[in-house]
């Protein structure tokens, strides 16, 4: 999928999702000087949605999407585990 499709389906501009590339929040595959956005950056990007929705900060939600991509973790479970930790911590 294309950024700008990408951008689209989740309400966003095509420059914020630029500057969740550049953050490293998501990792699209690049064909020449196009980003085609992965399933993975579908999936990311939801959960980044997700996140930003109960007040998390963009360098909070890249330490959680690091320990996921370290742990190789596509579990949902695991993924709402690290969530309920720092909301924890959060409060």
């Amino acid at each position: 999928m294309k950024i700008g499709s990408f951008a689209k389906k989740f309400g966003v501009s095509i420059d914020t999702v630029r500057y969740y590339i550049d953050l490293g929040l998501l990792i699209p595959d690049k064909e020449k000087t196009q980003y085609q956005m992965n399933q993975m950056c579908l999936e990311d990007m939801a959960f980044i949605h997700q996140l930003k929705q109960v007040r998390f900060s963009l360098k909070e939600i890249h330490k959680i999407l690091s320990l996921k991509r370290l742990t190789n973790s596509n579990d949902n479970e695991d993924a709402s585990y690290f969530t309920n930790l720092l909301l924890e911590k959060k409060s």
